[in-house]
């Protein structure tokens, strides 16, 4: 005889209810007790929608544990079971975090097929809450194999698709991705207009919260121009307090660790780095440990690399400043790009950084790179171009970079290539300089921006 039959079937559907409702709000120190009583209910139950939901959270809890191996064996039985009783929506999750499994294990093609074919199960069938989970979820394993490119592009079809079904939930959490999405891809402005327009205008959930004020207080802390930098990051510390996830708590520990770097205050960076990084090696959480290390490795708190780290990384710790960053610009983060020749004693690599950190807006880069150029004998060049900066018409900093490809004669097939944007983006960017100069076309606007001296 079935045990869960009947009243049993509702507790299993008030638990898991539960289980979702406190990972929606960002508490996950109840999940796996809620679900471990919904399999107990279910334990000699045939194969159903609702055995077919436990298996797949209980993989969910064990992945977001960083108990990556462990949790692929309960996410397949999931899927499988999703599959035979054509529950499309959690084969669509399932498939998804399996990918995302196999992928961290260092089986990268395998996880992105996986999650592909979950997307695909997920707009086929209509299943547009897994749907909405899992373009972010690709999007994240994109920019793990550093194409922040097409990663922020994945985000945008995400951001569309969740806006047009009306997924408003969704739709934030996408909105708060693209912020971190375009601070990695120096788009600095941009992320700071949105992230003041989701905190204050949208205000929206605590979830949706966190990398906005994160955006806020590191832009704040590498511009040196907020006194609030800490308020932003403690409230960030406080919506992660339960999440018992080590991706939440090492993406706030390496916001943290990295104010505290900015501000010289190596110890403060020990204390609050330290014990994440720690726990990261345990784990073999390869998603996390770079930042982490890269963070104590910069504080002079580690000295050796740890197995799993990131190419670039990995890269500067040995002493190929020049081979890192050129990877991080051919991923399109050039703030990343810049650091990875700060790192490095040569001089010309540090005037490059510190061309790169000027053109970005990082005050405090800056000053940091003329102190290193300082300490080797170097001249320290004149720094014209951010005071300058805001007298080009209004142009984004972004658009300021596409005006002197321009200037260089460039194509917009060209331009894309070397920005490392789509030719579509571009073209929107051109036009917004010939909207924001009132001239109308590209000759006109590249001598239009000689005249205000900001280029030429």
């Amino acid at each position: 005889m079935l045990r869960a039959a009947g009243r049993d079937l509702e507790v299993v559907d008030a638990l898991l209810g539960l289980d979702e409702s406190y990972y929606t709000i960002g508490d996950n120190s109840h999940g796996p007790q809620f679900v471990d009583e919904a399999l107990a209910l279910l334990d000699d139950s045939a194969p159903s929608r609702h055995l077919a939901v436990a298996l797949t959270r209980r993989g969910l809890h064990l992945y977001r544990l960083s108990q990556t191996r462990s949790a692929i064996p309960w996410l397949e039985r999931g899927r499988d079971m999703a599959e035979a009783v054509g529950d499309f929506e959690n084969v669509s999750r399932a498939a998804s975090a399996l990918g995302c499994c196999w992928h961290l294990l260092g089986e990268r093609d395998t996880g992105l097929q996986l999650v592909r074919e979950g997307l695909q199960v997920a707009l086929d069938h209509g299943a547009e809450d897994s749907a909405a989970r899992v373009y972010q979820a690709l999007a994240a394993l994109t920019w793990l194999d550093l194409d922040l490119v097409e990663g922020h592009e994945l985000l945008e079809d995400a951001a569309r698709y969740t806006a047009e079904r009306d997924l408003h939930g969704h739709l934030m959490c996408v909105l708060a991705s693209e912020i971190t999405m375009k601070l990695d891809l120096g788009r600095w402005d941009e992320a700071l207009a949105e992230a003041m327009d989701l905190l204050y205008v949208r205000n929206t959930g605590r979830a949706s919260r966190i990398e906005p004020l994160v955006a806020i207080a590191l832009l704040g802390a590498r511009r040196g121009d907020r006194d609030d930098v800490w308020a932003y990051l403690d409230e960030a510390r406080d919506y992660i307090r339960l999440s018992q996830t080590l991706g939440y708590q090492s993406f706030i520990a390496v916001a943290r660790g990295e104010a505290h770097l900015l501000a010289g205050d190596v110890e403060s960076v020990r204390g609050e780095v330290l014990p994440w990084y720690e726990e990261a090696v345990r784990l073999e959480d390869t998603e996390v440990l770079s930042d982490l290390a890269m963070v104590l490795w910069r504080a002079g708190v580690i000295a050796s690399p740890p197995d799993g780290l990131r190419a670039p990384d990995l890269l500067s710790m040995v002493g190929r400043y020049r081979e890192a960053s050129t990877i991080w610009s051919q991923a399109g983060a050039p703030y990343r790009a810049a650091w990875a020749l700060l790192d490095s004693p040569d001089e010309v690599d540090l005037r490059e950084a510190r061309a790169l950190f000027d053109r970005l807006g990082a005050r405090v880069l800056v000053e940091r790179t003329e102190g290193r150029l300082r300490e080797i004998g170097a001249k320290v060049p004149r720094g014209a171009r951010a005071s300058t900066r805001a007298n080009v018409g209004g142009l984004t900093d972004r658009e300021i970079e596409v005006l002197e490809l321009l200037d260089e004669g460039l194509r917009n097939t060209d331009i894309a290539a070397r920005l490392q944007l789509s030719e579509k983006t571009v073209g929107h960017h051109v036009s917004a300089i010939l909207t924001k100069l009132g001239v109308s076309s590209r000759l006109e606007a590249v001598r239009r921006a000689r005249d205000l001296t900001a280029v030429g």
